[in-house]
Protein backbone atom coordinates (compact mmCIF):
# COMPACT_ATOMS: atom_id res chain seq x y z
CA UNK A 1 0.00 0.00 0.00
CA UNK A 2 3.03 2.54 1.09
CA UNK A 3 4.75 1.94 -2.56
CA UNK A 4 1.50 2.73 -4.49
CA UNK A 5 0.85 5.59 -2.30
CA UNK A 6 4.57 6.32 -3.33
CA UNK A 7 4.39 5.38 -7.27
CA UNK A 8 0.70 7.73 -7.39
CA UNK A 9 2.86 10.57 -5.74
CA UNK A 10 5.95 10.47 -7.79
CA UNK A 11 4.06 10.22 -10.80
CA UNK A 12 1.44 13.04 -10.03
CA UNK A 13 4.85 15.13 -9.69
CA UNK A 14 6.16 13.85 -13.19
CA UNK A 15 3.00 14.75 -14.74
CA UNK A 16 2.55 18.26 -13.55
CA UNK A 17 6.28 18.81 -13.34
CA UNK A 18 6.43 18.77 -17.32
CA UNK A 19 4.69 22.10 -17.83
CA UNK A 20 7.25 23.67 -14.80
CA UNK A 21 9.91 25.87 -16.12
CA UNK A 22 13.24 25.28 -14.97
CA UNK A 23 13.38 28.90 -12.47
CA UNK A 24 16.91 29.92 -12.54
CA UNK A 25 18.15 32.22 -9.38
CA UNK A 26 18.09 35.86 -10.18
CA UNK A 27 19.46 38.84 -8.34
CA UNK A 28 18.77 42.13 -6.92
CA UNK A 29 19.61 44.98 -9.07
CA UNK A 30 19.12 48.25 -9.86
CA UNK A 31 20.02 50.79 -13.01
CA UNK A 32 21.48 54.60 -12.90
CA UNK A 33 22.56 57.74 -14.35
CA UNK A 34 24.01 60.69 -13.56
CA UNK A 35 20.81 62.17 -11.96
CA UNK A 36 20.12 59.51 -10.12
CA UNK A 37 20.97 60.13 -6.50
CA UNK A 38 22.72 57.38 -4.88
CA UNK A 39 23.45 58.81 -0.89
CA UNK A 40 25.12 55.94 0.73
CA UNK A 41 26.47 52.93 -1.15
CA UNK A 42 27.25 50.98 2.08
CA UNK A 43 23.44 51.14 3.15
CA UNK A 44 22.45 50.43 -0.86
CA UNK A 45 24.41 47.11 -0.69
CA UNK A 46 23.04 45.97 2.57
CA UNK A 47 19.45 46.61 1.28
CA UNK A 48 20.27 43.65 -0.72
CA UNK A 49 20.82 44.52 -3.86
CA UNK A 50 23.51 43.25 -5.24
CA UNK A 51 23.79 44.54 -9.03
CA UNK A 52 24.37 48.19 -10.60
CA UNK A 53 24.63 48.99 -14.03
CA UNK A 54 25.78 52.86 -14.67
CA UNK A 55 24.95 54.89 -17.74
CA UNK A 56 27.94 55.45 -19.82
CA UNK A 57 27.23 56.77 -23.10
CA UNK A 58 23.87 57.98 -25.22
CA UNK A 59 24.05 58.85 -29.00
CA UNK A 60 27.73 59.75 -30.53
CA UNK A 61 28.61 62.09 -28.21
CA UNK A 62 26.99 62.89 -25.13
CA UNK A 63 28.94 61.18 -22.08
CA UNK A 64 27.15 60.32 -18.68
CA UNK A 65 29.31 62.62 -15.74
CA UNK A 66 29.55 60.27 -13.45
CA UNK A 67 30.18 57.30 -15.20
CA UNK A 68 33.95 57.42 -14.14
CA UNK A 69 33.23 58.78 -10.25
CA UNK A 70 30.46 56.00 -9.82
CA UNK A 71 33.08 53.07 -11.93
CA UNK A 72 35.12 53.58 -8.69
CA UNK A 73 33.03 53.88 -5.74
CA UNK A 74 30.73 50.87 -6.72
CA UNK A 75 33.57 48.63 -6.94
CA UNK A 76 34.77 49.49 -3.54
CA UNK A 77 31.57 49.38 -2.35
CA UNK A 78 31.85 45.72 -3.74
CA UNK A 79 28.75 46.07 -6.15
CA UNK A 80 28.66 43.59 -9.23
CA UNK A 81 28.64 46.28 -11.73
CA UNK A 82 27.94 46.84 -15.42
CA UNK A 83 27.62 49.69 -18.30
CA UNK A 84 25.33 50.82 -20.73
CA UNK A 85 24.51 52.63 -23.98
CA UNK A 86 21.32 54.42 -24.75
CA UNK A 87 20.84 53.69 -28.46
CA UNK A 88 19.47 57.49 -30.67
CA UNK A 89 18.22 56.45 -34.26
CA UNK A 90 21.04 59.04 -35.79
CA UNK A 91 21.76 56.19 -38.90
CA UNK A 92 25.18 55.47 -37.11
CA UNK A 93 25.00 52.65 -35.29
CA UNK A 94 28.36 51.50 -35.72
CA UNK A 95 29.57 55.20 -34.44
CA UNK A 96 27.65 55.18 -31.30
CA UNK A 97 29.31 51.92 -30.71
CA UNK A 98 32.88 52.91 -31.02
CA UNK A 99 31.66 55.98 -28.71
CA UNK A 100 30.68 53.84 -26.08
CA UNK A 101 33.47 51.71 -26.11
CA UNK A 102 36.42 54.76 -26.21
CA UNK A 103 34.14 55.16 -22.79
CA UNK A 104 34.43 52.14 -21.40
CA UNK A 105 37.68 51.29 -22.54
CA UNK A 106 39.66 50.29 -18.92
CA UNK A 107 36.77 50.30 -17.00
CA UNK A 108 36.04 46.60 -15.58
CA UNK A 109 32.47 45.31 -15.96
CA UNK A 110 31.48 42.12 -14.41
CA UNK A 111 28.47 42.09 -16.89
CA UNK A 112 27.90 42.09 -20.87
CA UNK A 113 28.09 46.13 -21.95
CA UNK A 114 24.38 46.90 -22.59
CA UNK A 115 22.58 48.57 -25.76
CA UNK A 116 19.12 49.91 -24.49
CA UNK A 117 17.14 50.38 -27.35
CA UNK A 118 13.69 51.58 -26.38
CA UNK A 119 11.96 54.13 -28.45
CA UNK A 120 9.75 52.87 -30.20
CA UNK A 121 8.15 56.12 -31.69
CA UNK A 122 11.64 57.08 -33.08
CA UNK A 123 12.99 53.38 -34.47
CA UNK A 124 10.89 51.47 -37.05
CA UNK A 125 11.07 47.99 -37.17
CA UNK A 126 13.61 47.95 -40.08
CA UNK A 127 16.10 50.14 -38.31
CA UNK A 128 15.51 48.72 -35.00
CA UNK A 129 17.07 45.79 -35.99
CA UNK A 130 19.68 47.40 -38.78
CA UNK A 131 20.61 49.55 -35.33
CA UNK A 132 21.35 46.49 -33.61
CA UNK A 133 22.83 44.27 -35.28
CA UNK A 134 25.39 46.73 -36.60
CA UNK A 135 26.14 47.92 -33.27
CA UNK A 136 26.46 44.18 -32.29
CA UNK A 137 28.88 43.60 -35.01
CA UNK A 138 31.22 46.68 -33.67
CA UNK A 139 31.18 45.25 -30.11
CA UNK A 140 32.00 41.65 -30.97
CA UNK A 141 34.81 42.64 -33.10
CA UNK A 142 36.23 44.52 -30.46
CA UNK A 143 35.72 41.53 -28.18
CA UNK A 144 32.50 43.01 -26.17
CA UNK A 145 30.06 40.67 -25.53
CA UNK A 146 26.67 42.57 -25.36
CA UNK A 147 23.39 42.65 -23.77
CA UNK A 148 20.06 43.64 -25.14
CA UNK A 149 17.71 46.14 -22.54
CA UNK A 150 14.93 47.11 -24.33
CA UNK A 151 10.85 47.31 -23.38
CA UNK A 152 8.49 44.73 -23.99
CA UNK A 153 6.56 45.82 -26.65
CA UNK A 154 9.63 47.02 -28.13
CA UNK A 155 10.81 43.51 -28.15
CA UNK A 156 7.95 41.44 -29.26
CA UNK A 157 6.83 44.20 -31.71
CA UNK A 158 10.29 44.73 -33.69
CA UNK A 159 13.40 42.33 -32.14
CA UNK A 160 12.14 39.05 -31.43
CA UNK A 161 13.59 36.68 -33.98
CA UNK A 162 15.34 39.06 -35.76
CA UNK A 163 19.06 39.44 -33.58
CA UNK A 164 21.45 36.78 -32.95
CA UNK A 165 19.58 34.59 -30.16
CA UNK A 166 22.72 34.58 -28.39
CA UNK A 167 22.46 38.11 -26.78
CA UNK A 168 21.52 38.24 -23.32
CA UNK A 169 18.01 39.93 -22.68
CA UNK A 170 17.03 42.24 -19.88
CA UNK A 171 13.12 43.53 -20.62
CA UNK A 172 11.41 46.07 -18.76
CA UNK A 173 7.88 45.24 -18.03
CA UNK A 174 6.18 47.61 -15.28
CA UNK A 175 3.09 45.25 -13.47
CA UNK A 176 3.40 42.29 -15.91
CA UNK A 177 6.17 39.75 -15.56
CA UNK A 178 7.09 39.06 -19.15
CA UNK A 179 6.93 35.55 -20.05
CA UNK A 180 10.41 34.98 -20.81
CA UNK A 181 11.53 35.81 -17.24
CA UNK A 182 13.65 34.11 -15.10
CA UNK A 183 14.50 31.38 -17.98
CA UNK A 184 15.46 33.02 -20.83
CA UNK A 185 15.70 37.29 -20.21
CA UNK A 186 16.03 39.80 -16.72
CA UNK A 187 13.27 41.67 -15.85
CA UNK A 188 13.32 45.25 -14.58
CA UNK A 189 10.27 44.86 -12.94
CA UNK A 190 9.81 48.77 -11.84
CA UNK A 191 10.57 52.55 -12.56
CA UNK A 192 9.59 53.75 -9.49
CA UNK A 193 11.06 51.41 -6.95
CA UNK A 194 12.34 52.96 -3.34
CA UNK A 195 15.68 51.50 -1.90
CA UNK A 196 17.76 52.43 1.51
CA UNK A 197 20.34 54.21 0.03
CA UNK A 198 19.06 56.21 -2.56
CA UNK A 199 17.25 59.18 -2.76
CA UNK A 200 13.94 59.59 -4.76
CA UNK A 201 12.50 56.69 -7.40
CA UNK A 202 14.81 54.35 -9.09
CA UNK A 203 14.75 51.40 -11.80
CA UNK A 204 14.06 48.14 -9.77
CA UNK A 205 15.49 44.73 -11.51
CA UNK A 206 15.99 41.29 -11.45
CA UNK A 207 18.72 39.65 -13.13
CA UNK A 208 19.66 35.96 -14.11
CA UNK A 209 23.17 34.55 -14.46
CA UNK A 210 23.68 34.96 -18.32
CA UNK A 211 24.60 38.77 -17.60
CA UNK A 212 27.21 38.02 -16.07
CA UNK A 213 31.46 37.85 -17.54
CA UNK A 214 32.65 36.14 -14.87
CA UNK A 215 34.91 39.44 -14.18
CA UNK A 216 37.22 39.02 -17.11
CA UNK A 217 39.25 41.98 -17.92
CA UNK A 218 37.63 44.06 -21.19
CA UNK A 219 39.97 44.40 -24.31
CA UNK A 220 42.61 46.58 -24.00
CA UNK A 221 44.26 49.00 -26.78
CA UNK A 222 48.22 48.03 -25.07
CA UNK A 223 49.33 44.95 -24.18
CA UNK A 224 51.05 44.14 -21.06
CA UNK A 225 55.14 44.46 -21.14
CA UNK A 226 57.99 43.12 -18.93
CA UNK A 227 60.26 45.66 -19.92
CA UNK A 228 61.41 48.38 -17.26
CA UNK A 229 60.38 51.98 -17.90
CA UNK A 230 61.47 54.81 -15.41
CA UNK A 231 58.52 56.53 -16.47
CA UNK A 232 56.18 54.34 -15.85
CA UNK A 233 57.76 54.01 -12.44
CA UNK A 234 56.65 57.51 -12.02
CA UNK A 235 53.39 57.06 -13.30
CA UNK A 236 52.63 54.06 -10.82
CA UNK A 237 54.15 56.17 -7.94
CA UNK A 238 51.49 59.76 -9.01
CA UNK A 239 48.75 56.81 -9.80
CA UNK A 240 49.23 55.74 -6.30
CA UNK A 241 49.16 59.25 -4.81
CA UNK A 242 46.01 60.62 -7.01
CA UNK A 243 44.21 57.16 -7.40
CA UNK A 244 45.06 55.25 -4.78
CA UNK A 245 45.93 52.69 -7.25
CA UNK A 246 48.11 50.28 -4.89
CA UNK A 247 50.34 49.73 -7.74
CA UNK A 248 53.93 47.55 -7.29
CA UNK A 249 56.19 50.83 -8.17
CA UNK A 250 58.40 48.31 -10.48
CA UNK A 251 58.42 49.96 -13.80
CA UNK A 252 56.39 47.39 -15.73
CA UNK A 253 53.90 48.09 -17.74
CA UNK A 254 51.23 45.02 -16.37
CA UNK A 255 47.88 44.82 -16.33
CA UNK A 256 46.69 46.80 -13.64
CA UNK A 257 49.02 49.52 -14.47
CA UNK A 258 47.44 49.40 -17.73
CA UNK A 259 43.98 49.35 -15.90
CA UNK A 260 44.82 52.03 -13.44
CA UNK A 261 45.98 54.75 -16.53
CA UNK A 262 43.40 54.45 -18.67
CA UNK A 263 40.79 54.89 -15.66
CA UNK A 264 42.55 57.73 -15.11
CA UNK A 265 42.81 58.51 -18.43
CA UNK A 266 38.85 58.23 -19.06
CA UNK A 267 38.23 61.10 -15.89
CA UNK A 268 40.79 63.40 -17.67
CA UNK A 269 38.93 63.24 -21.05
CA UNK A 270 42.69 61.93 -22.23
CA UNK A 271 42.34 59.21 -24.83
CA UNK A 272 42.22 55.57 -22.67
CA UNK A 273 45.12 53.71 -24.52
CA UNK A 274 46.41 52.28 -21.22
CA UNK A 275 49.85 53.83 -21.66
CA UNK A 276 52.31 56.21 -20.54
CA UNK A 277 51.02 58.99 -22.85
CA UNK A 278 52.75 63.24 -22.85
CA UNK A 279 48.80 64.19 -22.02
CA UNK A 280 48.98 61.90 -18.92
CA UNK A 281 52.47 62.20 -17.48
CA UNK A 282 51.37 66.03 -18.23
CA UNK A 283 47.80 65.85 -16.13
CA UNK A 284 49.62 63.61 -13.25
CA UNK A 285 51.89 66.40 -12.95
CA UNK A 286 49.38 69.14 -12.81
CA UNK A 287 47.48 67.73 -10.24
CA UNK A 288 50.12 66.75 -7.95
CA UNK A 289 51.23 70.85 -8.13
CA UNK A 290 48.35 71.66 -6.27
CA UNK A 291 47.18 74.48 -8.53
CA UNK A 292 44.58 76.96 -7.37
CA UNK A 293 41.30 76.52 -8.98
CA UNK A 294 38.81 79.29 -8.73
CA UNK A 295 35.63 79.99 -10.04
CA UNK A 296 36.16 80.58 -13.81
CA UNK A 297 39.90 79.81 -13.64
CA UNK A 298 42.17 76.98 -13.01
CA UNK A 299 44.36 74.16 -14.98
CA UNK A 300 41.89 72.10 -17.19
CA UNK A 301 43.49 68.64 -15.59
CA UNK A 302 43.46 69.23 -12.14
CA UNK A 303 40.04 71.07 -12.24
CA UNK A 304 38.30 67.86 -14.18
CA UNK A 305 40.23 65.82 -11.02
CA UNK A 306 38.40 68.15 -8.08
CA UNK A 307 35.28 67.47 -9.37
CA UNK A 308 35.68 63.61 -10.04
CA UNK A 309 37.03 63.36 -6.32
CA UNK A 310 33.46 65.96 -5.24
CA UNK A 311 31.22 64.02 -7.59
CA UNK A 312 30.27 66.51 -9.41
CA UNK A 313 29.69 66.64 -13.26
CA UNK A 314 33.48 66.12 -14.96
CA UNK A 315 33.82 68.67 -18.24
CA UNK A 316 36.99 70.72 -16.73
CA UNK A 317 35.40 74.06 -16.34
CA UNK A 318 35.44 75.50 -12.50
CA UNK A 319 31.86 77.09 -12.97
CA UNK A 320 28.94 77.54 -9.72
CA UNK A 321 28.34 74.21 -9.58
CA UNK A 322 32.13 73.07 -8.94
CA UNK A 323 32.94 76.07 -6.87
CA UNK A 324 29.80 74.96 -4.52
CA UNK A 325 30.52 71.52 -4.25
CA UNK A 326 34.35 72.77 -3.20
CA UNK A 327 32.62 74.88 -0.63
CA UNK A 328 30.32 72.34 0.91
CA UNK A 329 33.75 70.33 0.96
CA UNK A 330 35.62 72.81 2.83
CA UNK A 331 32.63 73.37 5.24
CA UNK A 332 32.59 69.63 5.95
CA UNK A 333 36.40 69.27 6.52
CA UNK A 334 36.89 72.98 8.98
CA UNK A 335 38.30 74.69 6.63
CA UNK A 336 37.53 78.21 5.02
CA UNK A 337 34.21 77.78 2.69
CA UNK A 338 35.30 80.41 0.17
CA UNK A 339 34.65 77.66 -2.96
CA UNK A 340 38.08 78.10 -4.25
CA UNK A 341 40.58 75.11 -4.23
CA UNK A 342 43.75 76.25 -2.31
CA UNK A 343 46.44 74.75 -1.02
CA UNK A 344 44.57 73.69 2.08
CA UNK A 345 42.01 72.23 0.01
CA UNK A 346 44.11 70.05 -2.13
CA UNK A 347 45.93 68.49 1.25
CA UNK A 348 42.52 67.58 2.65
CA UNK A 349 41.71 65.86 -0.68
CA UNK A 350 45.09 64.38 -0.04
CA UNK A 351 44.83 63.08 3.18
Amino acid sequence: MKKKILFLIIGIFFIFGLGVPNVQAYDKGIDVYEYSNISNYNQLKNSGVKVVIQKATEGSNYNDSLLNYRATHLKEAGFTVGYYHFATNNGDAAGQANHFINQIKGLKSDTVYWLDIEQEDRFSKATAIDFVNKFNAVMKSKGYKMGIYTGAYFYYDYLQGNIDSSIPLWIASYGKQPKEFPNQASWQYSESGKVTGVIGNTDMDYFIGDIYLNSQAIPQTVKPQTNYSSAVKTAQYQLNRVMNSKLTLNGILDQKTINALSNFQNIEGITANGNVSADTQTALHNILDFPICYKGGGNHYAVRYVQYRLGTSIDGVYGKETATHVGDYQLAHKLVSDGICGQNTWKELFK
